[in-house]
């Protein structure tokens, strides 16, 4: 889903690790 997308965008300034591997 392109929200659950831009959430993760948002979350990888948080968590890039986890932002990266999903």
């Amino acid at each position: 889903d392109i929200l659950d997308a831009f959430d993760r965008w948002k979350a990888r300034d948080s968590l890039p690790a986890d932002a990266a591997t999903k």
